[in-house]
């Protein structure tokens, strides 16, 4: 008989989960030390109390784990969800970085995640769900960064010298561009948070500049957003001329598209 293969009561099969990875090749290694010493049937019989004392320790700890003060077991359940859900976008942020989001496959991911695509999957039900997680969350970082600036003086500093929030969500949008050519799903995921990018930021704009009529605001904020996504791109390459300068025409231009004639 296979000791892999015993079923002890309760219908508990071989407890390879139990055994921590790092562990298992060692714990295997003295599994077949064992056999070249004892009978089969002692075999048997140490097998069964090991795989009992493994199942028996995992009820333990999962019977005394007890979530942070204040938290009810969904929402402990539902936080390491989150937390999983955070360390597969950050994977997953390198290695599109790295291989782009076309090249960038599954278990590339995993490997960078340390988990298997198995494990992936119980979180994303796709590459395209992750990119757009990804996207969603830096749409999110730059709603809240225009929410917080109540003015738009800084806008020609920001043009100027090609300031930025972050050049690695900067570069990762450049490639949700790219993909956006070849992928219809990920072309729709990158209209969508342009929508809401605008549609915010027309909002924000009004409340700033409330003398300006809707349709000034919406020809204001397309304005803005071309020479913002066109510095992204310039960032790219050397600067090649004087941002103090810059600054001063990029001042004269906002000044312009807010006053009203």
């Amino acid at each position: 008989m296979d000791i892999t293969s015993i079923n002890i009561p309760n219908g508990l099969s071989t407890p390879f989960s139990l055994i921590p990875p790092s562990s298992s090749s060692l714990f295997l290694h003295n599994m077949d030390f064992c056999k070249s010493i004892l009978s089969p049937q002692k075999m048997l019989n140490a097998w069964g109390k090991i795989h009992i004392f493994l199942w028996s320790m995992r009820m333990i700890i999962l019977k005394n784990h007890k979530p942070e003060p204040g938290m009810t077991p969904k929402a402990s359940q539902q936080e390491r969800h989150q937390i999983r859900q955070d360390e597969i976008i950050v994977a997953a942020r390198r290695c599109f970085r790295a291989s782009g989001f076309h090249a960038a496959s599954m278990s590339q991911i995993a490997l960078e995640a340390q988990l298997s695509v198995g494990q992936i999957y119980r979180y994303f039900a796709s590459k395209d769900a992750i990119i757009e997680e990804m996207i969603r969350r830096i749409i999110d970082n730059r709603i809240a960064e225009m929410e917080s600036n109540t003015q738009t003086e800084h806008l020609a500093q920001v043009l100027a010298w090609r300031q930025t929030l972050s050049h690695d969500d900067d570069a990762l949008m450049l490639e949700v561009a790219a993909e956006a050519t070849r992928n219809p799903h990920v072309a729709a995921m990158m209209a969508q948070a342009d929508a809401r990018m605008y549609e915010t930021a027309c909002a924000h704009l009004k409340k700033m500049h409330p003398h300006l009529e809707e349709s000034r605001v919406r020809c204001c904020v397309e304005v803005m957003a071309s020479l913002m996504e066109g510095a992204m791109f310039r960032n790219l390459t050397p600067q090649k001329c004087d941002p103090a300068q810059l600054h001063q025409l990029y001042q004269d231009i906002m000044q312009m598209l807010f006053t009203e004639k």
